[in-house]
């Protein structure tokens, strides 16, 4: 009998421990996003700059989803990521200007973030990102506008809030790095690769293929597929100026 509780004893062990990991590795921790600011490559000093603020960043709730990660629910992107979002590229922004002479109307930068998508796979955590930006003048004329995606991902155990800030980081090295240049009086159009940043939906899935994979057999996320994930017609922004309202997604 004492064999046979020592084997259950040992049993019981392994199992519980072999529980807690397959917890651990199933929902990482969540961590947080951050408001510190980006390293970006700017114009050279002695060149003037039109001055560049950022007018909002709105995040479209309709657009956010969680996947298979029912036990971090915070990992979700939530409005205090938005809010950093908005304070990192703002930094940024005033950081990269700080030596310049400014002259001339402001360059406003307006941001939606369509998608937001934070997931688990049995390969590794991913998030995906859909951003919508423009840089307007006061009069709300439009000097230069794109949308694009961002995406990383880290091993099945990791911080999530490393990896939506990561995601964070790439799009607003993007967008800071177009609206200095839209301050130059350059136009905002010059062919720049941005790491973990892509231009096509192809392009942004591909670079979290094995996730997606897994996504598209998920049945309990609410109204959730790759044709969802695909962001719609570019951001009528002159409505947008006009109501001061974000598009609702269809």
């Amino acid at each position: 009998m004492t064999r046979v509780n020592r084997w259950l004893r040992t049993t019981f062990r392994f199992a519980s421990s072999l529980l807690v990991s397959s917890l651990l590795l199933s929902c990482a921790y969540y961590g947080s996003t951050s408001r510190e600011g980006v390293s970006v490559r700017k114009p050279p000093d002695s060149m003037p700059l039109r001055p560049v603020t950022v007018a909002n960043v709105t995040l479209h709730f309709t657009g956010v989803r969680l996947i298979t990660l029912p036990f971090t629910p915070l990992a979700r992107f939530t409005e205090e990521d938005r809010g950093n979002f908005a304070g990192s590229l703002d930094k940024t922004l005033n950081a990269a200007m700080k030596w310049h002479q400014l002259n001339g109307d402001e360059v406003r930068v307006h941001v939606i973030i369509r998608r937001h998508i934070v997931g688990w796979s049995s390969e590794y955590n991913a998030a995906f990102a859909g951003f919508a930006w423009c840089a307007a003048d006061p009069a709300g004329n439009i000097l230069f506008q794109e949308q694009f995606y961002a995406t990383d991902r880290c091993g099945t155990l990791c911080n999530l809030g490393d990896l939506k800030d990561s995601v964070n980081r790439a799009a607003i090295k993007r967008i800071a790095t177009k609206a200095l240049a839209v301050a130059t009086g350059d136009g905002g159009n010059a062919q720049v690769k941005f790491a973990g940043t892509y231009d096509t939906f192809d392009a942004a899935t591909g670079s979290i293929a094995g996730a997606v994979r897994y996504w598209r057999t998920v049945r309990d996320v609410r109204n959730f597929d790759l044709d969802w994930m695909e962001m719609s017609q570019p951001i009528d922004w002159a409505t947008v100026f006009r109501t001061g309202k974000a598009q609702i997604e269809p």
